[in-house]
């Protein structure tokens, strides 16, 4: 459903569709059967290779190293380098492949809070992220040892171009869950060699989980100028999550239903419902400050679950389908401006894709 969704609105417009397909390492490296008869990483080759025999662009994630663990701080050096490795290896031919290189960093998150027991005064978030070293934290609420060190962002780009050298790579930032842009442009400055075709990513979040530091703006306005910064250094950016939440649900502080605003006082998590002066959805927003700043973008998620369900599914969830139901059924409106269905919490919720579907066009368009 979603590869023919994708190529109709690509047919209707000048769209470049894409997909996102997050992977674990050890799934992958692994040798047991996952599905039909098939290991994972047979699995994921024959998902990838359906969407890209069809033109769409599939952007494989390392979401997580081990099945055992949380989301960890950074890439763990159990496995990273021996999964991209692998990963590049057999789509350097592809070149509608695109490699991200790790999901959602969070390093210096605990070590920076001087209340939490693993504060460090002296954590210096810059060089774990180009180097490594850093003791992989879990994503748990207090910090927890993933039982591994960090690899950097040397290392992985080092990997992908060891088996294929011009293949584009997502690159997100070391700190707010793929938001810190600073030392991204650093990066930029200081390592041009290990960026070619390199995108930089941002993950804009409407809501108190990840939107609590003021440091990180992620406002539609605070997204403007992350965007300003990245493309600065010289380098095209893309989207490749955001979400709202938008229904009532004691998890998550008080959204009411309708109008996707938080009373949370924290910068960028008070999304008042307006952009420009524009009465719009946060989705809509933030796809309207892409499309005037030619950046691509891709949804999370589309996740199969039940409402009521923990977690999946549920109010807590910013997914874009409802179970396995798609919200909008019409393949020609998706991009192409509203599409609502009765969606979480059995409240009508209206996404406004103000850029038209712009996902990959705008990068393809604008530097390659």
């Amino acid at each position: 459903i979603i590869k023919d969704l994708l190529l109709a609105d690509a047919a209707s417009s000048s769209t470049v569709p894409t997909v996102r397909i997050s992977l674990t390492a050890e799934y992958w490296l692994g040798s047991s059967c996952w599905l039909q008869g098939m290991s994972y990483a047979d699995y994921v080759d024959a998902v990838t290779t359906s969407f890209t025999d069809a033109g769409i662009v599939t952007i494989l994630d390392l979401h997580w190293n081990l099945r055992e663990t949380t989301q960890t701080s950074y890439a763990l050096d159990v496995n990273t380098i021996e999964f991209w490795e692998a990963v590049a290896e057999k789509y350097a031919s592809n070149d509608l492949v695109m490699y991200e290189l790790y999901n959602e960093p969070f390093l210096g998150y605990f070590e920076q809070d001087s209340a939490n027991p693993h504060y460090d005064p002296s954590y210096d978030v810059y060089t774990y992220f180009k180097e490594g070293g850093a003791t992989g934290r879990l994503n748990d609420g207090v910090g927890g040892d993933a039982g591994y060190q960090t690899v950097g962002a040397d290392a992985m780009l080092t990997a992908v171009r060891s088996k294929d050298a011009d293949g584009v790579v997502v690159l997100s930032g070391p700190e707010g869950w793929a938001w810190e842009y600073n030392h991204l442009a650093q990066y930029a400055v200081e390592s041009p060699d290990l960026l070619h075709n390199v995108m930089f990513s941002l993950h804009p979040y409407m809501g108190p989980w990840q939107n609590c530091d003021p440091a990180f703006d992620k406002s539609p306005e605070g997204l403007a100028v992350a965007i300003d910064a990245l493309q600065a250094a010289g380098h095209p950016v893309i989207l490749t999550e955001l979400g709202q939440y938008c229904c009532p649900d004691p998890a998550n502080m008080g959204i009411d239903t309708g109008v996707c605003s938080d009373g949370a006082s924290a910068v960028g998590a008070d999304y008042d419902g307006f952009h420009d002066g524009v009465a719009m959805s946060y989705n809509s927003a933030v796809l309207a400050v892409a499309q005037s700043k030619s950046v691509s973008w891709t949804l999370w998620a589309w996740v199969p679950g039940a409402d009521g369900s923990d977690n999946l599914g549920s109010c807590a969830y910013p997914m874009v389908n409802v179970g396995t139901q798609l919200i909008g059924h019409d393949p020609g409106s998706f991009g192409q401006g509203e599409i609502s269905g009765t969606a979480k919490c059995d409240a009508t919720v209206t996404i406004t894709d103000n850029s038209h579907g712009a996902n990959m066009t705008a990068l393809w368009a604008t530097y390659f």
